[in-house]
């Protein structure tokens, strides 16, 4: 059919005959087209009803072309098989809404209701037939009017409408003071000693106040802006002379330390350099590589191995021999904080 175009791939894409002759239709949009109510006789003269669902002719092909070996009885290959019960589910779910008894359709075919006519014919005794589709026309129009009028009905009705409930008991409101609450003058509002609202605290003015009141009382306080600075001139002769000799003991510690000798220390550029240690053991090179403070981390070495020498931290070593640096293994021992290369001698 013309207004039938083929499956759509979640793509957006269009399917062709041979991806839905290898993959089925599963997963794809099937565009499809409902037809109304005709009515057909069947070969034994019987009424039915008959909806027409339309396809892509490529897509009705595909079905035809397994109508022959579905008469012979015959086997159909897995994919062939599912095309055909996907097609003809997608045909009985877009007609659930006219063809009531459809229930199910699953892999081994479709079911359906068991129905019967509600009223016989009493001459034949024989289901009357189907009323046709431009016939029922009129009883919807009748449904229609008489829906109509039940609406405007409702709209002349009262919309709301009091009704006294005489079973339902009066609440009484409770009153927010107690009764005789301002009359009642028994009572003292204050005591003796009045209200202590406002009084000064006993703490009051004190820097300490904040500390509390048994722990100010075992502590010594000194007020530093009330003492006087005691001069050396008050002092006695003899801690006179022990202050002095003190003194100059101080100033000549100090003059002592200006002159002492200057320890050589290591220019901020100077490095330490890690130890290299090379040896050639039974066909092999073994390089081990150590910090020369053991607080680093051999781990950040920058090694570089070549056939006859060796750059660590860029620091150029020659080799005892001549390696194959393809095949050489570098391993690095957290324990020992070292690295070892071993590579085979060329």
């Amino acid at each position: 059919h013309p207004l039938v175009e083929g499956p759509l791939l979640p793509s957006g894409a269009r399917a062709d005959g041979h991806l839905v002759d290898k993959m089925g239709i599963r997963n794809m949009q099937v565009p499809v087209d409902v037809g109304s109510f005709r009515r057909v006789f069947d070969r034994a003269g019987n009424a039915c009803v008959a909806i027409d669902v339309i396809f892509a002719p490529w897509v009705v092909s595909k079905l035809a072309n397994c109508v022959p070996i579905i008469q012979r009885g015959g086997k159909m290959d897995t994919t062939r098989q599912s095309l055909v019960v996907d097609l003809v589910t997608v045909a009985l779910r877009n007609v659930q809404n006219y063809a009531k008894p459809v229930k199910e359709v699953n892999s081994r075919g479709w079911k359906f209701l068991k129905a019967s006519y509600k009223f016989l014919d009493e001459q034949t005794n024989t289901p009357v037939e189907f009323e046709p589709a431009d016939e029922q026309d009129d009883v919807e129009e009748v449904k229609e009017v008489s829906a109509v009028e039940q609406v405007a009905g409702a709209q002349e009705a009262k919309l709301i409408e009091v009704v006294a409930d005489s079973s339902a008991s009066v609440r009484r409101n409770r009153g927010v003071l107690k009764p005789g609450f301002l009359t009642n003058t028994k009572g003292v509002l204050y005591g003796v000693s009045g209200s202590t609202e406002g009084v000064i605290p006993e703490n009051a003015g004190d820097p300490m106040g904040w500390l509390p009141k048994k722990l100010r009382q075992s502590c010594k306080i000194v007020d530093t802006a009330s003492t006087q600075q005691k001069t050396s001139s008050g002092l006695p002769a003899e801690q006179q002379k022990m202050q002095k000799e003190i003194e100059q003991i101080f100033d000549k510690h100090s003059y002592n330390s200006m002159w002492a000798d200057d320890v050589p220390q290591k220019s901020p550029e100077e490095k330490d350099e890690p130890r290299v240690s090379m040896e050639t053991k039974d066909g092999q090179l073994i390089c081990t590589i150590t910090p020369a403070d053991q607080q680093a981390a051999a781990s950040r070495f920058d090694i570089e191995l070549c056939a006859n020498r060796i750059r660590v931290n860029g620091r150029e070593l020659p080799i005892p021999a001549t390696v194959q640096e393809s095949r050489a293994q570098a391993k690095f021992s957290k324990k020992r904080n070292r690295v070892t290369i071993t590579a085979p001698l060329a």
